[in-house]
């Protein structure tokens, strides 16, 4: 398989995704996304990390993870895409908290992944992070 592709198990390489990620940021139809599966809700998500990594608009990657999550509303990964993206780059700790908060209602459900994540210290730097900014800006 060519490393253009984004994991072993996906179909949609990084020039699909770009392309359509290039023209919604254009206004253009989303009817493309047909044709890379519009009922996946990991190409959604896909899509969302590439405005996050590549472009850096951050509002146009919140947007593509919640349109994931309206296929999939219970993906940890998704939520937690969300809570990172609303802390470290739009400084948003209520935002980041309420998605983080969703993430850790679900560990019951995704035991594994949750006990991967935590491993890797995840929770941890982000909690520390929302109430870093949390304090630096607090609510009106």
């Amino acid at each position: 398989m060519s490393s253009n592709f984004l994991k072993a198990d996906s179909e949609s390489a990084w020039n699909d995704l770009a392309t359509l990620a290039y023209r919604s940021s254009k206004n253009i139809v989303l009817s493309d996304a047909l044709l890379i599966g519009l009922e996946d809700s990991v190409i959604w998500s896909r899509i969302g990390s590439f405005y996050n990594e590549f472009s850096e608009d951050y509002n146009k990657a919140i947007e593509f993870y919640d349109r994931a999550l309206l296929i999939k509303s219970n993906s940890p990964t998704v939520h937690l895409s969300k809570a990172q993206v609303y802390a470290f780059k739009l400084n948003d700790p209520v935002s980041a908290k309420a998605s983080l908060s969703y993430v850790h209602s679900l560990k019951k459900h995704m035991w594994g992944w949750y006990k991967s994540q935590r491993e890797k210290g995840i929770f941890n730097e982000l909690q520390e992070y929302i109430a870093s900014i949390d304090v630096a800006h607090p609510p009106d």
